[in-house]
């Protein structure tokens, strides 16, 4: 009977990583899960198992991308995040885990497998392509290259990319991103594929031609110090605005940089360097809007520098997990 019920403990935590590991939680789920998480000791520790076997399957795909990669000699590899060492546990059942975490593992193995460059969540890279162009990897982001006597161009498979350009008339550099075409008409642009709406472009210098792989008639120009995204759904481009370049290129130094923005917007952000799961246990805190910079050299560590001036506590539940809640008066 015991055996039994710690099997099934074992399978809701699984249940549950994935859930938060594909971004599939509701906030009806968030509340099930934290309710689950605190009504059992056990429930805790099959977690943290869970989490431990999915870190474990994500350094070998991080190693094995790192062997493909040794034949570029040309990166600079910046680690973001200081990852702490926890205990071994007990291996989990390999038909339990292919059956639980066979569509993440194969995330993982595909972008490794198809990628010439990639970066893991906290770590950013910085790649001098052949023909002089800088490219810059945010965090959690893949790559292709193609660089022939007739094009050069870029795939971004996910995440986020800033590329300096070097000039070459007969060969313009482009980056695609989905249905996303963007040409380099001057030096500096930034692509991110994972936005919400739809893949952006920010141009950080010059001008850059944007357009629909799909439409190729639907095209701008856009100029320095302006952004626009392309609804995927509906193939269209949402209004030009202007941006803050400087904003937008601060991850290239390690910091986010926010003005006036919502804490769910924040922490959103703050996700994508640390890879853990932040719940805001208190809804109300979601609009709160708030101004500052953070480093993203040491993430978990700054992002508890919010807890005093917006009155808030921060709890990492696990490595994986965090819960933000309003701080006691």
């Amino acid at each position: 009977m015991q055996e039994q019920e710690n099997a099934f403990i074992t399978q809701q935590a699984n249940d549950w990583l994935v859930k938060l590991e594909t971004h599939a939680l509701s906030e009806e789920d968030e509340a099930r899960f934290i309710a689950w998480l605190t009504s059992d000791e056990r429930h805790g520790e099959a977690f943290q198992k869970a989490e431990e076997t999915w870190q474990l399957m994500q350094r070998s795909a991080a190693e094995t991308n790192m062997a493909a990669q040794s034949e570029f000699p040309q990166v600079a590899t910046v680690e973001i995040q200081n990852k702490k060492g926890w205990p071994a546990w007990p291996a989990i059942a390999a038909s339990l885990v292919l059956v639980l975490f066979s569509s993440l593992w194969w995330e993982s193995l595909y972008f490794s497998a198809q990628s010439d460059y990639l970066t893991s969540t906290g770590e950013r890279q910085v790649i001098e392509l052949s023909d002089g162009s800088v490219l810059t990897l945010n965090t959690d982001s893949a790559v292709t290259i193609d660089f022939t006597a007739e094009v050069r161009q870029v795939d971004l498979l996910k995440g986020e990319i800033h590329i300096q350009v070097a000039p070459d008339r007969a060969r313009p550099l482009s980056i695609e991103a989905g249905d996303l075409k963007a040409t380099a008409l001057g030096t500096a642009f930034i692509v991110k594929r994972d936005n919400k709406l739809g893949p952006l472009v920010v141009v950080t210098e010059h001008q850059v031609k944007v357009q629909s792989i799909a439409e190729p008639k639907k095209e701008t120009v856009l100029q320095e110090g302006q952004e626009v995204t392309l609804l995927e759904g509906r193939q269209t481009f949402t209004v030009v605005e202007q941006v803050d370049v400087e904003r937008s290129r601060a991850w290239l130094s390690g910091n986010y940089i926010f003005n006036n923005a919502t804490l769910e917007e924040v922490l959103d952000e703050v996700d994508r360097y640390i890879g853990a799961k932040i719940i805001l246990r208190d809804k109300q805190l979601a609009k709160l809007k708030v101004s500052g910079i953070l480093d993203l050299d040491s993430p978990r560590e700054s992002l508890k520098d919010l807890r005093t001036p917006l009155g808030i506590n921060i709890t990492e539940v696990t490595p994986l997990l965090i819960f933000v809640e309003k701080g006691s008066e």
